[in-house]
């Protein structure tokens, strides 16, 4: 059995998690409030439709099942997490406690964890782009935002996420996959 990696881009509403085998083989799943995007995607693209709730802490559970019954179906060891991003702003204390019923779930699960601030995960993505792409006219280092992660994904595993998804645009379950396939590269390579 091959070992895997996983990359979580958590979230209270949109989360993924890729499954990486290696470079070019890698499972996506995601959980969305958007019935179109919910389904098998693709062949390796699985979207969960998000069902109702009511209230934050039963929302911050049901992700976290999901969460664990990916890793633990794929009998994943080795996750990474992004960091907090800490000029947030908004629902940071809902989002802190989401991310800690996850955390606790995988401390009882046993699974290694590594965090990783966003800045670092960007950096590592942009390292898979050549040498001549990583810098803008001016020589200045590519700023890294979504929509560059998106066609750094697509340089880096030569598929078209977009029409993958039957899509012309960024949606929220794009980029998040898209980030959480480069975690999954990450904790691969720095574990």
């Amino acid at each position: 059995m091959s070992y895997l990696y996983a990359g979580i881009d958590y979230s209270m509403t949109a989360p993924a998690i890729t499954i990486l085998k290696n470079k070019t083989t890698f499972e996506h799943y995601y959980i969305t409030s958007t019935k179109k995007y919910s389904g098998h995607m693709a062949k390796d693209i699985y979207g969960f439709l998000m069902p109702e709730y009511s209230c934050n802490e039963e929302r911050f559970d049901i992700i976290g099942n999901w969460a664990m019954k990916i890793l633990q179906k794929h009998k994943i060891q080795d996750v990474c997490l992004e960091g907090y991003a800490m000029g947030a702003t908004g629902k940071v204390f809902h989002i802190g406690e989401n991310t800690g019923v996850l955390k606790n779930k995988l401390f009882k699960n046993g699974n290694n964890v590594i965090i990783t601030p966003p800045t670092s995960i960007k950096a590592f993505a942009r390292s898979y782009l050549a040498k001549d792409d990583q810098k803008d006219s001016s020589g200045k280092l590519v700023k890294m935002d979504k929509e560059q992660m998106v066609k750094t994904y697509i340089h880096t595993t030569g598929r078209d996420i977009y029409k993958l998804m039957g899509t012309t645009s960024s949606s929220g379950a794009i980029n998040d996959i898209c980030d959480s396939f480069f975690m999954s590269l990450y904790v691969s390579q720095n574990i």
